[in-house]
């Protein structure tokens, strides 16, 4: 954890489940800037269904997933992400490439030897152009 705050801030993370607007997780992010909805630029990815969800890069036979992008201006804030996450542990805090976002993005992905009793993924839906989509939403 404390090799990630060495890095320069502001940070920008994707958060794509429990720590978006409207879900238990986000009062960790409530006071933080949110620069927008954005999806990964690639479709290798999924989200398992651990009753939370966890990003898997599955390097190909994926989805796109659309999540949130915020920036992280308070060595705090990362902080508190990265307890939650278990970063180094449960979740490691790596790059991510986003569509239409120019900027260094880091996200959550999952351990896999956390979570490898997780069979099931989450549903994958198909967008206008094709693409397969997943986004994790309330209810």
């Amino acid at each position: 954890m404390e090799d990630g705050l060495k890095h320069s801030l502001p940070r920008f993370v994707f958060v794509y489940g429990t720590l978006k607007k409207g879900f238990w997780n986000h009062t960790i992010l409530a006071k933080t800037k949110l620069v927008g909805v954005f999806e990964t630029a690639q479709n290798k990815f999924g989200l398992l269904d651990s009753g939370f969800p966890v990003l898997i890069d599955k390097k190909t036979n994926g989805a796109v997933i659309r999540g949130e992008v915020y920036e992280v201006t308070e060595p705090s804030v990362l902080l508190r992400l990265d307890r939650l996450e278990s970063e180094g542990s449960m979740y490691f805090r790596r790059p991510i490439t986003l569509k239409d976002f120019k900027e260094p993005c880091e996200a959550y992905y999952g351990n896999l030897d956390r979570f490898s009793r997780c069979a099931s993924f989450a549903p994958v839906e198909i967008d206008k152009a094709g693409v397969p989509l997943v986004e994790y939403k309330n209810g």
